[in-house]
């Protein structure tokens, strides 16, 4: 697959050798335009690769998870997500997730209190509904 980088040369270089508009260099290479006139919004986050390289050297056991909220604390602006995509960048250890431990045989617990619904209020035992009931007449 091509990036979008060297998509655009293709498009600049096809415009400078063939003396060619931009619409018609991208319909000849079955390019969008939008791709070609597209310019990243990104904010450069150097500085905050290089302190999550300094405290992650510093302490290594804090990792990806922990380290974003000492870097907050600091002032520099971290979203949760990126410092994992930043670790991989940099080429720091990222800890795989260990398996939640699970217990060996028995049967499964649920996680959660089951909870049980009483029929009427506590401690007063109401009679039936009426058809229920008995009237006393010798007709039933």
């Amino acid at each position: 697959m091509v990036s979008a980088a060297q998509r655009r040369d293709a498009v600049r270089w096809a415009q400078t050798a063939y003396q060619v508009s931009e619409r018609r260099a991208c319909r000849a290479l079955g390019v969008e335009r939008t791709g070609i006139r597209y310019r990243q919004r990104k904010a450069p986050d150097a500085a905050l690769r290089q302190r999550l390289c300094e405290r992650a050297q510093a302490r290594p056991a804090f990792g990806h998870k922990r380290l974003p909220v000492r870097l907050r604390r600091e002032g520099l602006p971290v979203n949760h997500k990126q410092t994992p995509r930043l670790y991989k960048a940099e080429g720091l250890p990222l800890r795989p997730r260990r398996p939640r431990r699970r217990p060996v045989g028995g049967p499964v617990r649920p996680r959660h209190r089951v909870h049980v619904r009483r029929a009427g209020p506590l401690g007063v035992r109401e009679p039936g509904p009426a058809r229920f009931q008995s009237t006393g007449e010798a007709g039933e």
